[in-house]
């Protein structure tokens, strides 16, 4: 029981909400809790201001800007990416902004990508009340069922006892997060500033990990295909327009990712998502190959993430419906 209450207390891949000035350190986290409180943060600081533009989606669409969003429609914009999202994320972001008083986004962008649409299980199992919101099976008795094996894993006592040693001895995070929800990737961009970065020294291992989300997958999971159409079709109904592109890696992880496994079906599979959610009213881009957005070769984080350079072709794209009105 002592280690299950240091595991709550240490809190090293957020499962738990932790207050301000928490003394360990995040070692991972899919910034369900962090987005939240960044979300009433944003609202309490222009109660007069509210939120019109929201972005939802996994890590690929977490450094579509807030500012420049703004610049291009005029909306004032929260991104509301999450790590490793799933069709459920979507969803369940969605209804928790609508149901902060006075909010009611006029445009929602939803970056899809084949991991979000395919997978059963999320990033850190969705063990977050965010979660019934759009699933409603959420219940004490099942968090606790799921949760108290996670945490004894060998894998979530290392993070604790990780999370432990960082707070005695600090480093410099990796991320951080802007007001309005953009990620901001301040390790890498401070060392792009002393030109020390190169987004492929880990190619090899980050494509490795990129392929093992998708290696033991056939098709597309319906129920979380049904949670975008959900959300799609709920965002409309609230007289938002509704934009959904799909997102993709590194050129070179996508090949890789597509050797001896399912990953071409799945792309395409996800291109017929996009098809009938067009149905539904939205607008829709498939942006998985960068060529679609003139996309710079170099303007990667890693294998997996393109940097502000890609991003603002990608917002371009992403709003020309918007402002065409």
């Amino acid at each position: 029981m002592l280690y299950f209450a240091v595991a709550y207390y240490v809190n090293p891949v957020r499962d738990f909400e932790s207050p301000a000035g928490h003394p360990f350190p995040a070692v991972r986290s899919d910034y369900r809790n962090e987005k939240i409180t960044l979300l009433e943060s944003f609202i309490e600081a222009a109660p007069d201001q509210p939120v019109t533009g929201l972005v939802l989606g996994s890590s690929r669409s977490m450094l579509l800007n807030g500012d420049r969003l703004k610049s291009s429609t005029g909306l004032r914009f929260f991104n509301f990416g999450l790590a490793s999202a799933r069709g459920e994320d979507f969803l369940s972001a969605l209804r928790w902004s609508m149901t902060r008083k006075g909010q009611k986004p006029k445009m929602v962008i939803i970056g899809v990508d084949v991991a979000s649409l395919a997978s059963e299980r999320a990033f850190g199992d969705s063990i977050h009340p965010l979660r019934e919101l759009a699933t409603g099976t959420l219940s004490t008795f099942q968090t606790v069922r799921t949760l108290v094996p996670r945490l004894a894993e060998w894998s979530y006592a290392q993070s604790v006892l990780f999370s432990m040693y960082l707070a005695v001895r600090p480093r410099e995070p990796l991320v951080g997060f802007a007001p309005d929800g953009t990620l901001q990737y301040r390790l890498h961009d401070r060392r792009r500033q002393e030109g020390t970065f190169s987004f492929t020294s880990d190619m090899a291992g980050c494509m490795a990990t990129c392929r093992r989300k998708i290696e033991s997958v056939e098709h597309l999971s319906p129920a979380q295909v049904n949670y975008l159409r959900t959300a799609v079709t709920e965002a409309r109904n609230n007289g938002a327009e509704v934009v959904v592109w799909l997102t993709g890696p590194h050129p070179q992880t996508a090949q890789f990712m597509a050797v001896d496994t399912a990953y071409k079906r799945l792309r395409a599979e996800a291109q017929q998502v996009l098809h009938e959610v067009g149905n539904l009213g939205a607008h829709t881009y498939d942006l998985h190959d960068p060529s679609a957005y003139s996309g710079d070769p170099d303007g990667w984080y890693d294998c997996n993430h393109f940097d502000n350079r890609n991003a603002v072709r990608v917002e371009q794209i992403v709003t020309q419906s918007w402002r065409k009105h």
